[in-house]
């Protein structure tokens, strides 16, 4: 319950969570033009509930949660539709760095890879069980993860997309499977209700800006897509990587080549907090020893079943693997970190057979070491429990002061310079009427970022430090 207070978790999270909500109006904050793109373009499930978690609570460290929620949820799923051990299952996930360090703070990365997650096991055994499929409830959760993995975040929505048209084939046999009537039109309207919600996002996107990945501006294949995001502003350049493929970025930061050099501390959320020259930068948070181990168990499985299972789900693993190893900045493992969750879990779900008992405990223990070598290389910082709350932190900022200086009237807009490169929007969050009430009653202002024609303007020097 420790506010997050990096780059993202201010300068953007917080603030798309608090205006999707009614917490903050447009016009109490106005934002930087280039974050009013995104906000325009992106998915509002994550910054709904988030929303839902600070009004409910009535404090916006509550938005952490989301990610445990989420982890909890899909730990939830797997054991209801695999039988999975419910503790076993979230050792598993918490011995991955890049989940561990995300869990307690306000990235939307782990909610939306967990249900990615979720729903990649969902299309599994929707083609390994499809008689399971004549009952409401697999569908229900299959309509679910959807359109969660689909409207959190943009990239995993194009993701999610790109995993929901393998339920196709299956779809189209358990049609022609039907006998007619009910038995045929209950599939249709859930596979319809999925199809409709994990692409809602695009669909917006389509009617009202012509490209359904706006704000970002993409060529593909001769087709572009117009946007004002640029790939100078949305693809990670200037480190060392620069001119390496895609590809061989992804599988030397999932092996850890050089991740870990020059950082106080092993993993943190990103893994950004080194020069980007370094070649350390946004690299690894798979842990490279559970990858591997987790790989070999996997082979072994393969070798020991040969059955439905392990053949859909190995082949659901490489197509993963291909798609993502092109997908831009991937070696960013936080982006992409459903893909070591697959992994993970999959190996949890071959080894469940009786006669690879053994096989497992020893995969057990694995992710038991692998989760205290990771929590004690961090210090435990991450099951640390921490009461640091955002008033308390903008109270410390002092900026009341500046607002006192600047709002001279009811009514007023009051604009924050954003820096010579338009960026600098971090802690604008901490002038918003929400975190100064008694003075927002007295004197109602806005706050805007960036555009300080004909506003009054506190400087750059007097709150950005």
């Amino acid at each position: 319950m420790g506010i997050d207070l990096v780059w993202d978790s201010l300068a953007y999270h917080l603030p798309f969570t608090a205006l999707r909500s009614g917490i903050l109006t447009k016009w109490q904050f106005q934002l930087h033009p280039g974050l009013r793109q995104l906000y325009l373009g992106s998915p509002v499930l994550g910054d709904l509930l988030r929303g839902w978690l600070w009004r409910l609570s009535g404090r916006p460290e509550a938005v952490n949660l989301l990610g445990v929620i989420s982890l909890l949820g899909l730990v939830g799923y797997l054991k209801w539709a695999f039988r999975l051990e419910a503790g076993w299952t979230l050792i598993g996930l918490l011995a991955i760095p890049a989940v561990q360090t995300a869990a307690a703070g306000n990235y939307l990365d782990l909610p939306a890879n967990a249900m990615l997650a979720a729903l990649l096991f969902a299309v599994c055994d929707l083609w390994i069980n499809p008689e399971r499929y004549s009952r409401p409830a697999p569908w229900i959760a299959l309509l679910l993860v959807a359109g969660a993995a689909g409207n959190i975040k943009l990239h995993t929505g194009v993701l999610a997309c790109l995993a929901y048209l393998f339920t196709i084939p299956p779809f189209y046999r358990i049609l022609r499977r039907s006998r007619g009537g009910w038995a045929k039109m209950l599939p249709a309207i859930f596979w319809l209700g999925g199809a409709l919600l994990v692409s809602v996002n695009f669909i917006k996107n389509s009617v009202f800006h012509r490209n359904p990945i706006y704000p970002l501006d993409v060529s593909i294949a001769g087709l572009h897509l117009p946007g004002p995001w640029t790939p100078g502003i949305w693809f990670k350049s200037g480190g060392p990587y620069d001119g390496v493929p895609g590809p061989i970025s992804f599988f030397l930061s999932a092996l850890e080549y050089h991740s870990l050099d020059g950082r106080p501390i092993p993993y943190t959320n990103g893994m950004g907090d080194v020069p980007a020259t370094s070649l350390s930068a946004h690299m690894g948070g798979s842990f490279s020893a559970l990858l591997v181990a987790s790989i070999c168990f996997l082979i072994l499985s393969l070798i020991r079943r040969r059955d439905k299972w392990a053949f859909t789900y190995f082949i659901c693993f490489l197509i993963c693997t291909a798609i993502i190893a092109f997908v831009p900045n991937a070696r960013a493992l936080r982006y992409v970190m459903f893909w070591m969750m697959f992994l993970v879990i999959g190996c949890l779900v071959l080894l469940q057979r009786p006669d690879l008992a053994g096989y497992a405990r020893g995969y057990k223990i694995i992710l038991f070491g692998s989760l205290a070598f990771v929590t004690s290389v961090t210090g435990a910082i991450y099951f640390t429990p921490v009461w640091h709350s955002m008033q308390n932190e903008v109270d410390r900022a002092g900026v009341e002061k500046l607002l006192l200086q600047a709002a001279v009237a009811p009514g007023e807009v009051i604009c924050l310079p954003t820096g010579k490169d338009g960026w600098d929007t971090r802690f604008v969050i901490y002038f918003a009427p929400i975190f100064h009430q008694q003075l927002a009653k007295v004197r109602s202002y806005g706050i805007n970022e960036g555009e300080c024609g004909g506003y009054n303007t506190i400087p750059v020097s007097a709150w950005h430090s």
